[in-house]
Formats: C-alpha cells, sequence, structure tokens
C-alpha cells in the first residue's frame, strides 16, 4: 500500500464546510483485551491499498495491569499501527506508532486528522469523542431496524418473520440479493435447524436514503425433531443482503421452538 495523504493544509481546513456531504461513520474495529486500560484507535491517514481500494491507517494504544486486593504491578503499554477498510474493518496491524499529528478541524464530535476525496466526494478520518476512532466515506448505507440477536419462542409451524431495513447512507441502497439460511444452535437436542427461505420483500431498488422496507423470512421447522423431554429445539436464522454498501454485518435471531416432536429412538 501506499500513503496518499497525511496532513493537509492546517489553516485551510480548521473549520469544514457544513455544505460538504460525509458518509455513514464507521468505527474502527479493534478487540481489545478484557484487561486492557486507556484504549485508544484514531484514524490518521488516508492510503490507497495495492488493489486500488481506499484504506485508513492510525494508532492503536493500550496498556495492561494486574492488581491484587492491596497494590497494582507495573503497567505494560502496546502500541500498534493498524489499517482498515472503509467500513472500519481491521485489514493489517503491526508493532509502533505513527508520529503525532494535529487535529485539522472538529465536526460535531469528530476530531480530523486526515481528509480526502474519495470517488463518492469528501471524506475524513480521526478520533470520535464519544470514545473510538472512525472513518466517513460517502456511500449508501443500512441497520437493521428489527433488533437482532434477541432470543424468540415460535410453535412448530412455518412462521413468517418481517426483518425491517433502514437505508441511513448519503446514497440510495441498491440490493442485489437476499439469502436466509438456518442451522441448529445445538446438537444436543436437534442436529438439524429446519429451512429458511426469503419470501416477499417491499425493498424496490432503489431504498431511498432515510426510509426504511421490509423483507419476510419464511422459516420451516417442521422437519426438526428432538430429545428435548419438554419438546424443544433451539436454532438460529440468518439474514443476509448484497447491496452497494458492501459487506455490512446480517441480520439473527435465536429461537426456541416448542411442541416439537420426538426423535424415534
Amino acid at each position: 500500500m501506499r500513503i496518499t495523504q497525511t496532513l493537509l493544509g492546517v489553516v485551510a481546513l480548521l473549520v469544514l464546510p457544513m455544505s460538504l456531504a460525509y458518509g455513514y461513520e464507521e468505527k474502527l474495529q479493534f478487540q481489545f483485551p478484557v484487561n486492557a486500560k486507556s484504549q485508544s484507535v484514531i484514524g490518521m491517514q488516508f492510503i490507497t491499498n495495492l488493489d486500488g481500494s481506499l484504506g485508513v491507517k492510525g494508532n492503536i494504544s493500550y496498556y495492561t495491569q494486574s492488581c491484587s486486593r492491596y497494590n497494582c504491578g507495573p503497567k505494560t503499554y502496546y502500541n500498534f499501527i493498524g489499517t482498515w477498510d472503509t467500513l472500519g474493518n481491521l485489514t493489517s496491524k503491526t508493532a509502533g506508532s505513527l508520529p503525532p499529528q494535529r487535529v485539522l478541524a472538529t465536526n460535531g464530535t469528530e476530531k480530523v486528522y486526515a481528509q480526502t476525496t474519495s470517488p463518492t466526494g469528501p471524506s475524513t478520518a480521526g478520533l470520535d469523542t464519544r470514545g473510538y476512532g472512525y472513518v466517513d466515506v460517502p456511500a449508501s448505507h443500512f441497520t437493521w431496524c428489527t433488533p437482532k440477536n434477541q432470543i424468540g419462542v415460535i410453535p412448530d409451524q412455518v412462521t413468517t418473520i418481517p426483518v425491517c431495513v433502514k437505508s441511513n447512507g448519503d446514497f440510495a441502497l441498491n440490493i442485489s440479493a437476499e439469502t436466509a439460511n438456518a442451522f441448529s444452535t445445538t446438537g444436543y437436542y436437534n442436529s438439524t435447524g429446519g429451512t429458511a427461505t426469503v419470501g416477499s420483500t417491499t425493498c424496490t431498488n432503489p431504498v431511498a436514503s432515510g426510509t426504511q422496507c421490509t423483507v419476510n423470512v419464511q422459516y420451516d421447522p417442521t422437519t426438526i425433531c428432538t430429545t428435548s423431554p419438554y419438546g424443544y429445539a433451539y436454532t438460529t436464522v440468518t439474514l443476509d443482503l448484497a447491496t452497494d454498501a458492501g459487506n455490512l454485518p446480517g441480520w439473527q435471531e435465536r429461537f426456541t421452538i416448542t411442541g416439537v416432536p420426538s426423535c424415534p429412538e
């Protein structure tokens, strides 16, 4: 990869014009150890990857310290240089630190350390004062307005599961495919998860930014048998969207199915 930008003209960028369109803010992801303290992630440079895609480079830092009831041991500091894609996914990590950089501008809760013009418009990266590094690239985007990672209870019959999608990026969202799957959460009671397919949908391209639509998942658990003495089975249903917003996380929900027939002896 090669760096396309470090610092810009500070004087010219003390205030970012409010008329500029900024993309959906993505957090720069990093999995800190559970005992990490003073956690910090800052996006500091835009880079062009070898495949021509835009990326972000910046600093990751934290320290760990073991403490007993009465005292604490020495602090161990960790510093890494990280790179991320424009969805905030970590793509590499190496030991070290980039030199300190001056904040170019402040935009709401964002402290801007880098700015560039991507094919879709002005883009920024830096630190959000709510406690995370960020990257803003104008693009389409969506979130799930139906809560995910919940636990539902359904009977042993074909069930329609409506899943709400909200288009909330700079541009209208285009969905090219929807894929639903089901799998067994535990093989102890049931070794199969039934079947899930995409049924009807109100998501008609393009889905305008700021609007919502629904994808209906048809879930059929009737092929499942169980060894549970209570007639329970446990499955997870997922829904993934292929869109022009990139590889965003899918939706999923865990279900307890009641009234499931016992498996043959």
